[in-house]
């Protein structure tokens, strides 16, 4: 297995094109995981992907320091025969964490 790792600057700019992209982190490397995984895997690129997307809902349940389970979330499924740019996938794959952002962003 082998990694990448980014420096100081390459984490600022990539940071910085999410936010002009309007997506998370998270999706970004969720897009990037997908085009390698289909790039690499044969079974990735004939089968459809899901995207699961895990959010902290503590701040919406209004909770503080309580010892429990407290997380929320999407799911997305991408099938075998889209061919999105890789800002596309990520702006894709940013929509299954939009529910629990959106209250975060918009508590009720």
């Amino acid at each position: 297995m082998e990694g990448v790792v980014l420096t100081p600057e390459q984490t600022t700019a990539l940071q910085r094109r999410a936010r002009e992209e309007g997506v998370t982190i998270h999706a970004v490397i969720s897009a990037a995981l997908i085009i390698a995984g289909r790039a690499i895997d044969e079974s990735w690129r004939n089968n459809p992907l899901r995207i699961m997307s895990a959010a902290e809902i503590r701040d919406i349940l209004g909770l503080k320091d309580q010892c429990m389970v407290s997380f929320g979330g999407g799911e997305i499924s991408i099938s075998q025969g889209d061919s999105m740019t890789f800002w596309e996938l990520a702006r894709f794959a940013n929509m299954a964490s939009l529910p629990s952002r959106a209250q975060k962003i918009y508590p009720g």
